[in-house]
């Protein structure tokens, strides 16, 4: 069944004001930090493979998969809450906001996702740690949701894997813009990107996406 995504933005905004979440001057959600995940996860696992964890208090569920898997979901965000609640957190929703979108598109795809996520976070009593995607450089204000110094993730999916000026750029000015206390990435780091931490020392990690976690350990099988 589809989704109308108008009339779930218009019952989330309705049930985060219930729990008391506020939204900013830009339009955007106001995320108290005692909602925002502070240690750092062992595994990170997409939510279509979340029963692969192996150990679920030390592992967060990311969104970071084919539109349609997550679009998919929207019309059962209980249901996801109840099954995330073993969790150590969840990373934040990733509706993407093209870049060649119309502006206020991209903006209304960011703060949907950010809905979602305080709604899955509060209902399964688990932690947030944010997503980092971001649409145009004009959404960057939207990062202004989340405090100075919380911890964010990055996906290596869709347009993230290209190196482009824009990317490059794009993610410089989310850094200093944010001034981050540690980058989490769910698949590679492009090497501009690491080049630009490792200038700056600013910590991060990365993590095995699903699928390269499979084939080495298809890989290990093989070779005993």
């Amino acid at each position: 069944m589809k989704t109308n995504l108008i009339r779930l933005a218009e019952n989330l905004k309705e049930k985060l004001f219930g729990f008391g979440i506020k939204f900013n001057n830009y339009d955007y959600t106001s995320i108290p930090k005692e909602l925002l995940l502070e240690e750092e996860p062992e595994e990170m696992l997409p939510y279509h493979h979340k029963n692969s964890a192996k150990d679920k208090k030390k592992t967060v569920i990311c969104n970071y998969e084919e539109d349609n898997e997550t679009y998919g979901r929207l019309n059962r965000l209980d249901k996801i809450s109840d099954s995330c609640s073993e969790f150590m957190g969840i990373v934040g929703f990733d509706l993407s906001p093209c870049i060649y979108w119309d502006i206020n598109s991209q903006a209304f795809n960011i703060l949907l996702s950010q809905m979602i996520t305080i709604y899955v976070a509060i209902k399964g009593n688990i932690k947030i740690l944010p997503n980092y995607r971001i649409g145009a450089l004009e959404t960057i204000k939207s990062l202004r949701s989340y405090p100075e110094g919380s911890n964010f993730c990055v996906g290596s999916y869709g347009c993230s894997r290209k190196v482009t000026d824009f990317s490059v750029s794009q993610f410089n000015a989310k850094v200093i813009y944010t001034r981050p206390k540690k980058l989490y990435f769910y698949g590679k780091i492009l090497p501009p990107y690491k080049k630009f931490l490792d200038e700056i020392n600013l910590p991060y990690r990365r993590y095995d996406t699903y699928r390269e976690t499979y084939f080495k350990t298809k890989g290990d099988k093989q070779t005993k």
